[in-house]
């Protein structure tokens, strides 16, 4: 269902033909994505799962982005996503929001199974925005997209102003970076500029809703999420991700080549990973490591040069979005 607006456009112009231009542009992502079908060969059954969700997407976009790469209007996405932006952050001004939250999230129309952990977790003081994506990292994702787009397309205030709140109120540490590199390429640029007045406005607007947001209770941020950001903690971002990640390098050791898709990420054989609450099966982050051990060297390499030919335009936000989302994947 989520593709079905993508095929109804790839009928409708899909005679168009692909010019050498496109193959040239995207040519790391193409060898990238058949290196990523060769890989799936030794263990179909646990690609099939990974090719379902990340990497059919991505064709999905390779093939898109080469019929529709001159008349793509990324400021469209700005007008779509900004009302619903604003929506999700009106149940922060509702009384009993930790209530509704929980209501939400265990509606039988989302085929959502409450459980008392799942209700535990959902009544903390800390509300995390999952927004419009139940899903506080892809609503995260989608911020820093928008703010990114404001920076390059817009150019608007306003539009950062908003983004820069979201991003905040999902608490996704990640995607929290990312969009402080922005913010910071923002700043500088516009003070080398001589431009002082909109920057500052925008950062005191940001500092004021982040501040009153803790000050009157809308939100509560316990002491060992402070310290999750710290590289000096012992229980940073990074740290509680660590089994993942020394998991995905002791596979790349003993497999430089790579191990094959789904190897790590794929759920089924018996895996005993041991990460700082338990212990899991399959390695749910350290998504960059994780691809270094399915994919070994060449693949880890396609993919880094994928992202950079994707990402990477003729603008220092397009450079600081790309470092962001590396530094990101680690986790």
């Amino acid at each position: 269902v989520n593709y079905l607006p993508v095929f109804i456009l790839l009928l409708i112009h899909g005679k168009s033909k692909l010019k050498k231009e496109y193959l040239y542009s995207y040519k790391f992502s193409i060898c990238y994505f058949l290196l990523a079908l060769l890989y799936s060969i030794p263990y179909p059954e646990l690609a099939s799962q990974l090719i379902i969700k990340e990497y059919f997407p991505f064709f999905i976009f390779l093939l898109t982005a080469g019929i529709f790469s001159k008349n793509l209007d990324y400021s469209l996405m700005i007008r779509f996503l900004k009302p619903l932006f604003i929506s999700s952050i009106i149940i922060y001004l509702i009384p009993g929001r930790i209530e509704a939250n929980t209501i939400l999230n265990t509606l039988p129309l989302l085929s959502r199974i409450p459980t008392q952990s799942s209700i535990d977790f959902l009544t903390l003081d800390v509300f995390r925005n999952g927004g419009f994506f139940w899903d506080t990292r892809i609503m995260g994702v989608i911020a820093y997209v928008f703010i990114y787009i404001s920076l390059v397309k817009e150019k608007s205030n306003f539009n950062v102003a908003i983004g820069l709140i979201i991003l905040f109120s999902t608490l996704s540490r990640g995607s929290i970076a990312v969009g402080v590199m922005l913010l910071l390429v923002y700043l500088f640029l516009q003070i080398i500029k001589g431009k002082y007045v909109k920057p500052l406005l925008v950062l005191g607007t940001l500092l004021t809703v982040l501040i009153s947001a803790v000050t009157f209770d809308v939100v509560k941020l316990e002491d060992k999420y402070i310290d999750s950001f710290s590289i000096f903690s012992e229980k940073n971002a990074l740290s509680q991700r660590e089994g993942f990640r020394k998991y995905s390098l002791e596979s790349f050791y003993d497999n430089p080549l790579g191990s094959g898709v789904g190897t790590l990420k794929g759920v089924g054989p018996n895996r005993e990973i041991p990460i700082e609450g338990g212990k899991f099966n399959t390695v749910n982050d350290a998504f960059i490591f994780s691809k270094l051990g399915e994919m070994g060297i060449l693949g880890f390499i396609l993919f880094i040069l994928a992202i950079g030919e994707i990402i990477i335009w003729r603008s220092v936000y397009s450079l600081a979005l790309f470092l962001g989302l590396l530094i990101q994947l680690t986790g």
